[in-house]
């Protein structure tokens, strides 16, 4: 582009200077690899927000790993040769300081880490969470939700809830009882790969506590993002105009499940 006769023509006069500029910056190697490093920064965040923006169930039980993934693999591209190359410590520190302060100042709320215990694709081998902070955070989440509460059931008679949920998240994590049995097992490995719905394994297989696969499927279903809302929001300011203010609700109604669909 540089070399063609128009860029010649257009960069003359008081153009001259900013197009030498910009002449020398294309064809810098350096500039180039410098763009081509900043692409693959930014794309890692914009990929951890397009796999977390879906209204699929589950995605709660997938979202903490997705973030804390995201936070390792900015880590090994600031510690790359091309990172050490393009940044100074400066800038590599303040990109680190930046995510971290995004972690620890909104990431992972409670929610969030009971979600990853929940997630029965994260359970699969007879092994307990290593992080002993989720396991801090979700006895804290059932003692904050459950605290003075009692559960009734045939089998155990009366019980606090939140020692009848601790035992249900041990069998849970060790795979004792129904959590064990063969399908189970299969069952966690597909949910693992994809393929598998977490609100229905805990349906199916959550029958030794039902009270643990009732606060499951409660977290696991709730959204972790609320794009689809302004989505929807946007697809109604747009039907319902100031020059169509008049429609009915079930009219407009309509009209939104067509635009949207």
């Amino acid at each position: 582009m540089v070399h063609s006769e128009g860029w010649e023509l257009w960069a003359t006069g008081v153009r001259r200077s900013a197009g030498e500029a910009f002449q020398a910056h294309l064809e810098d190697k350096i500039w180039w690899k410098a763009a081509a490093f900043f692409v693959k920064l930014m794309k890692l965040p914009f990929m951890a927000m397009r796999a977390t923006d879906s209204t699929a169930k589950g995605m709660m039980g997938r979202f903490y790993d997705h973030m804390l993934q995201l936070t390792v693999d900015v880590k090994q591209l600031l510690e790359g040769e091309d990172g050490q190359e393009l940044l100074t410590r400066g800038e590599e520190r303040e990109i680190n300081k930046f995510v971290k302060t995004r972690w620890d100042g909104s990431l992972p709320c409670p929610l969030h880490v009971v979600g990853r215990i929940l997630n029965p694709g994260n359970q699969v081998e007879e092994i307990f969470p290593d992080d002993v902070e989720c396991t801090k955070v979700f006895k804290d989440f059932i003692s904050r939700h459950y605290e003075g509460q009692t559960i009734t059931r045939k089998d155990v008679g009366e019980r606090r809830a939140t020692l009848v949920l601790q035992e249900g998240l041990m069998s849970f994590l060790k795979l004792e009882g129904s959590f064990g049995m063969p399908d189970a097992i299969r069952d966690r490995l597909a949910v693992k790969e994809g393929k598998g719905c977490m609100v229905h394994w805990w349906t199916w297989h959550g029958t030794d506590c039902p009270e643990l696969a009732k606060l499951a499927c409660r977290v696991l279903t709730q959204p972790v993002s609320a794009s689809a809302c302004e989505r929807n929001w946007a697809v109604w300011d747009s039907v319902h105009t100031a020059w169509r203010n008049k429609l009915g609700s079930e009219k407009l109604k309509d009209l939104v499940y067509i635009a949207h669909n």
